[in-house]
């Protein structure tokens, strides 16, 4: 468990998220920028202590639930098999899992994991609570959770495809069969 700070300080700073991130130490850090949260994952997993949790924000909802595929190529690097209207029954649940991959690939980089807390899906932005778990193995946990996830078009169920790690989403599996 984490312990509270010794110092009962505030500081205010006007300063750049990243570098702010990078320089500092946070046990909690909430990210809830206007668009895309992608620009600051690297950063808030960079320092991020064992058993500390990060809030990420998006209010990105177009990439996230497949509405602009090139945005969502761009940001996530991703690209939905098919992009069909209306959206699939589960478009909320495909942007969870889509912010929850990118976070997991942030955090990787910095050898660290994560474990999800919180998942919250609205029409206008997604929210998630990670627990941070540092080193390689916890790294590597939620590096195996990344994989292909394929989407019943009848019943909107997301069914998972443990022979690949890349992160495809697909909503064009066959008709209630799975």
């Amino acid at each position: 468990p984490l312990t509270p700070s010794s110092s009962s300080e505030v500081s205010v700073q006007r300063r750049v998220a990243q570098s702010l991130l990078h320089d500092e130490h946070f046990d909690a850090i909430v990210l809830d920028p206007f668009g895309s949260v992608v620009p600051y994952l690297d950063a808030a997993f960079a320092r991020a202590p064992h058993l500390g949790t990060i809030d990420i924000c998006s209010t990105d909802v177009n990439a996230l639930y497949g509405s602009r595929p090139q945005i969502t190529k761009r940001h996530y690097n991703t690209a939905f098999l098919s992009t069909e209207r209306p959206r699939p029954p589960s478009y909320r649940e495909r942007g969870v899992r889509l912010l929850l991959a990118a976070c997991a690939q942030a955090a990787n980089r910095q050898d660290r994991g994560i474990e999800p807390i919180l998942c919250v899906s609205t029409e206008h932005f997604v929210v998630v609570t990670v627990r941070v778990l540092r080193g390689a193995k916890n790294a590597d946990k939620s590096a195996d959770q990344i994989q292909h996830v394929h989407l019943c078009r009848s019943c909107g169920a997301a069914i998972g495809n443990t022979n690949s790690n890349k992160k495809k989403i697909d909503s064009s599996s066959s008709s209630n069969g799975h």
